[in-house]
């Protein structure tokens, strides 16, 4: 189906029986790399712990490149602080939970 009618469904579904509350997709993904140490490869994250929100590759890959994620002149104009968070301790096994 097409993101339009799925999106109908999901409404359709929470004004009927409550469901699509959780305001997204949940979806597999994979991170792989030179970076990325061996205690961790092949490793899979599950469950509540590991949630992971599309935005947070902004930080994280800020933080890999060592660029701060802040955006200084969206604040100034009193615009909401970037929503993004950097995974990287997660995905390298320095955390067992999601920040989030």
């Amino acid at each position: 189906p097409s993101i339009i009618a799925t999106l109908k469904l999901c409404w359709l579904s929470s004004v009927v029986v409550g469901g699509c509350r959780e305001g997204g997709v949940r979806a597999d993904a994979f991170v792989n790399g030179g970076l990325l140490p061996d205690k961790v490869r092949g490793k899979k994250l599950a469950g509540g712990r590991s949630y992971v929100h599309l935005c947070d590759f902004y930080a994280t890959f800020c933080g890999l490149a060592g660029v701060d994620p802040t955006d200084s002149a969206a604040e100034r104009l009193g615009l909401p602080p970037v929503d993004s968070m950097d995974m990287w301790p997660l995905f390298s096994g320095e955390n067992l939970t999601s920040p989030r």
